[in-house]
């Protein structure tokens, strides 16, 4: 028997330090994963793989050091490190890859729902960062919300505002206000207005192209005051100008493929539309847009390459924004996308009802026919990206999410999915999706990008994933993806992007997914 003794008074100071140090560690461990949260003073992924954004191959286990809102370092593994003292925090990294953050080149805040549910969505699948091509809420609103994001007093990726120059379009949709409803018919005009938006703290210009002479001298005005242009080439301009017309002028971004079928034309010199079609018809138009591929040069020929190597020539980077034409290639796939029913928000949903008066009403309309249109037409786009990409050229990734029942963020992951069915190797997709996307935003400004690759001193925009998103990219959606557990041969499901680290702003996924369900429950939605 253990005769029981009283610890002498002179233990006790000991055992306070040893109660407290026992106390910290236990704090210490919690943070090792814990929420959302930062920036901090020194923030520390232990042990994960990594695919820094270059090309190069994955490595790890490495330690990515974060103080404040940039990298420090990027190392080998220190698995006898002491855990997080005072103002760190450490993320448990291993059996977890991370990637610089993604970048959405063609990017809607549109004004039907919360900015706020936007945002979240997208930091929810690792976007973070944003291009809006157009500023659908005005020129006000989204440069005051690029500067609140650049504060983080907003949780949201970094904004890159684009704005309209069609001004006859742009009043309509965006409320634009230049010189008392003056719209763009000369070069002077052109350029006035450009010399007007570079004082409105936008970051470019995005045209639906404009007569040659009009077009080349907005895009040359906007390149003296370091702002892109980026061009979605409208059919009512595709007889004047087409995809190398367009990028030998100087645009920073061909968006879409409007205009590459058109510079691709053998046989004839325009589009040979049926007698009866109506651009105003959506049906008329994208059954055109479709057909319009297969009257081109064949993949593969000297035409073809030539058309290739001129767009090469220019460097200008493609940004397709494949998931959204998709819906047109099968609309029942479309019309039934599983995270429709949580995610989707009464005011989204409301847009892909059929109504003829909104861009993609119509597709209740769209048949087999038209999809077999838009099969043969894909193949030949998907063709045509992966060529470019083979001579080195840049192909990004953007979604035009908010309309053709494609939904903001989980259309992002939809997009490398399908750059990698067109012949992109993993490592190629996300190069896209990374460096090449924050390149291309900071190319008008003559700047290397300081985001998009995971590397000492670039800023700390990084994507935690729970396993290797390069062996599926499914595994990014924010519902998840079902498996087979191989030990027990049930089927499990799991959300696999565990954190969203923007300017060293620890993003828990989680959160923000159960954030935007209640939005959409709050709204009526989530039980349709």
């Amino acid at each position: 028997m253990v005769q029981k003794t009283a610890l002498p008074m002179r233990w006790l100071p000991f055992l306070g330090w040893l109660a407290g140090g026992w106390l910290a560690g236990l704090v210490a461990a919690q943070q090792n994963d814990g929420g959302s949260g930062g920036p901090y003073e020194r923030l520390t992924i232990r042990g994960a793989m990594i695919v820094d954004g270059t090309g190069a191959p994955p490595e790890g286990p490495v330690d990515i050091v974060v103080e404040g809102n940039r990298i420090v370092s990027v190392g080998p593994s220190r698995v006898d490190a002491p855990t997080a003292g005072r103002g760190e925090r450490v993320i448990d990294g291993r059996g977890r890859w991370v990637l610089p953050g993604f970048v959405d080149l063609h990017a809607h805040i549109r004004p039907e729902p919360p900015e706020e549910y936007i945002y979240k969505l997208w930091l929810a699948h690792g976007i973070t960062s944003a291009r809006d091509a157009a500023c659908h809420r005005g020129i006000e609103f989204c440069v005051e919300q690029k500067a609140l994001s650049a504060a983080n007093r907003i949780v949201a990726p970094r904004l890159f505002p684009y704005v309209h120059s069609n001004l006859d379009f742009a009043g309509a949709c965006c409320g634009y206000d230049w010189d008392d409803g003056r719209v763009i018919r000369t070069p002077e005009d052109a350029r006035e207005y450009v010399r007007w938006l570079s004082k409105q703290g936008v970051d470019g210009v995005k045209s639906y192209g404009q007569p040659p002479d009009v077009f080349a001298a907005l895009v040359d005005e906007a390149r003296q005051h370091e702002l892109g242009v980026t061009v979605h080439i409208g059919q009512r301009m595709l007889a004047r100008l087409n995809a190398v017309d367009a990028a030998r002028a100087g645009v920073v971004t061909l968006e879409h493929w409007y205009g590459t079928p058109e510079a691709l034309l053998e046989g004839s010199s325009l589009v040979d539309y049926r007698p009866a079609y109506n651009f105003n018809d959506e049906i008329d138009r994208f059954e055109a847009w479709g057909a319009s591929w297969m009257a081109g040069a064949e993949p593969g020929s000297a035409h073809w390459n030539r058309v290739l190597d001129d767009l090469l020539a220019t460097g200008v980077a493609l940004d397709p924004t494949l998931a959204i034409a998709e819906s047109m290639r099968d609309v029942i796939r479309a019309q039934n996308k599983p995270w429709l029913e949580e995610y989707g928000h009464p005011a989204v949903l409301q847009r892909f009802r059929p109504n003829k008066d909104v861009h993609g009403g119509f597709l209740h309309e769209w048949t087999t026919e038209h999809e077999g249109i838009f099969f043969r037409a894909y193949a030949r786009w998907q063709r045509f990206l992966e060529d470019y990409k083979n001579r080195g050229g840049w192909v990004t990734l953007g979604t035009d999410a908010g309309a053709f029942y494609s939904l903001y963020g989980f259309a992002y992951i939809r997009e490398m999915e399908l750059l990698q069915h067109a012949g992109f190797n993993p490592l190629e997709v996300v190069r896209s999706a990374t460096h090449y996307g924050a390149e291309t935003i900071l190319r008008p400004k003559g700047e290397a990008a300081e985001f998009g690759i995971i590397a000492p001193r670039y800023l700390a925009d990084l994507v935690v994933v729970n396993g290797n998103p390069l062996d599926d990219f499914k595994i990014l959606y924010g519902t998840g993806v079902e498996r087979e557990d191989p030990r027990t041969g049930e089927l499990t499901e799991s959300s696999s992007i565990a954190f969203t680290i923007k300017d060293g702003i620890v993003y828990d996924v989680q959160e923000l997914l159960r954030d935007v369900r209640s939005m959409v429950q709050d709204a009526g939605g989530g039980d349709r």
